[in-house]
C-alpha cells in the first residue's frame, strides 16, 4: 500500500465521517427545531424522511454517473451539493425550507456513498481490501459520535444554526482536498479510457511505485445489464424475499432509532445536553456492534446471531419507549440497543 492509496482511502474515511455528521445533525437538533417552529412529531418525521428520500434517489440515480464522468468528478459534485444543502439548512427560515434543504443534502450524501465505497475497494490492495472497506464504513458512526459531542456544547452556546453552518464549512474544506489530492480511479481510466487516459494512469502508477504502461489496456467488453429475475426463480424465491424483507425492516428500524432517540430522550424530560449524549451513546453502541459481530459470527453462526440481535433489539426498544428509567440505566439500554 503506497502513500497515495492510503490518502485516497483516508479522504473517503473523512468524507464518510462528514456524512455521519450531516445525517445525524438533524436528529440531535430536532428538539430545538420543534420548540422554535412549534413543530409536531409528524412534521419532524417528514423532515427526517426528506433527507433519507434524497439519499435513496442520490444513490440510485446520481451515484451511477461516476461510471460516466469519473469517480473524482462526481465525488466533487456530490460534496458540493452536501455543502450547499447544509448551508441552506443553517439559513432555513421555516419548516418547509428545512424539509427541502434536507432533501438536497440527502441527494449529495446518497450519491457519495456508492462512489466512496468504489474508490476504497479500487485503491486498496487485495490483502487489505476488506480491512480498508471496514475502516471506511466505521467513519459514519465516528462522525455521528463527534457530532453529538459537538452539538451538546455548541447549541446551548451558539444555537442550532451554528451547527449546520459548521458542518457546511467542514464539507467546503473537503472540496479543495478532493480537487487537488484525490486521484482518479485507475479502474475508471482503464475501463472508460477518456481523453489523456494513458498519461493520467502513468502519473498515478508512478506515485504508487509501479511501472508505467506503454499503451492502454484493451477496453473491457460492455457487460449486459444485471437481471434480477433469477433471484425470484422457484429455487431462490424464498431466500431472496426473506433476505430483502429482513434488510428492509432492519434499515427502517435503524434509521427510526437514529432519528428519534435524542428527541424521545428530550421529551422524557432529559436536559438538552444529556439527550444529545443519548444519541451519541447509540452510535457508540453501533460502532461496537459493527466491530464485534464478525467475530461473534464465527462462534455462534450468522443466522442464529441475527435472530438473537433482532430479538434483543425488540426487547430493548420496548423498554426504552415505554418504561421510565433512571438516566444511568437509560444510557445502558441505549448503548445495548446500538450494539
Amino acid at each position: 500500500m503506497s502513500g497515495l492509496q492510503f490518502l485516497a482511502i483516508g479522504i473517503c474515511f473523512v468524507l464518510n465521517m462528514i456524512d455521519g455528521m450531516d445525517v445525524l445533525l438533524i436528529s440531535f437538533t430536532s428538539s430545538e427545531l420543534e420548540s422554535e417552529w412549534g413543530l409536531s412529531k409528524s412534521q419532524l418525521g417528514y423532515i427526517y424522511s426528506a433527507g433519507l428520500f434524497g439519499m435513496m434517489l442520490g444513490s440510485l440515480f446520481l451515484g451511477p454517473y461516476a461510471d460516466k464522468f469519473g469517480r473524482r468528478t462526481m465525488l466533487l459534485f456530490a460534496t458540493l451539493v452536501v455543502t450547499l444543502g447544509m448551508l441552506y439548512s443553517a439559513l432555513s427560515p421555516s419548516y418547509a425550507h428545512m424539509t427541502l434543504s434536507r432533501f438536497i443534502t440527502g441527494l449529495g450524501i446518497g450519491a457519495m456513498l456508492p462512489i466512496m465505497t468504489a474508490i476504497v475497494s479500487e485503491f486498496a490492495n487485495e490483502k487489505r481490501r476488506d480491512l480498508s472497506v471496514g475502516i471506511f464504513i466505521s467513519g459514519f458512526p465516528v462522525g455521528a459520535i463527534i457530532t453529538g459531542l459537538f452539538v451538546a456544547w455548541a447549541v446551548p452556546a451558539f444555537g442550532w444554526r451554528f451547527t449546520f453552518a459548521s458542518a457546511s464549512a467542514i464539507s467546503a474544506i473537503m472540496l479543495p482536498v478532493i480537487y487537488f489530492l484525490m486521484p482518479e480511479s485507475l479502474d475508471y481510466l482503464a475501463d472508460k479510457q477518456p481523453k489523456s487516459a494513458l498519461p493520467k494512469i502513468n502519473r498515478i502508477l508512478e506515485k504508487m511505485g509501479h511501472v508505467a504502461l506503454a499503451a492502454l489496456p484493451t477496453a473491457p467488453e460492455k457487460l449486459p445489464s444485471s437481471d434480477w429475475r433469477p433471484l425470484l426463480a422457484r429455487e431462490m424465491r424464498s431466500s431472496t424475499l426473506l433476505l430483502w424483507t429482513g434488510v428492509f425492516f432492519g434499515f427502517l428500524t435503524v434509521y427510526t432509532l437514529i432519528s428519534w432517540i435524542p428527541n424521545i430522550a428530550r421529551t422524557s424530560g432529559m436536559p438538552f445536553e444529556l439527550a444529545t449524549y443519548a444519541g451519541t451513546a447509540f452510535n457508540v453502541g453501533a460502532f461496537i456492534g459493527s466491530v464485534v459481530i464478525g467475530g461473534l459470527a464465527v462462534w455462534f453462526g450468522l443466522r442464529r446471531l441475527i435472530l438473537t440481535f433482532m430479538l434483543s433489539a425488540f426487547v430493548l426498544m420496548a423498554i426504552y419507549g415505554n418504561v421510565a428509567l433512571p438516566y444511568v440505566i437509560m444510557f445502558g439500554v441505549i448503548i445495548a440497543l446500538g450494539i
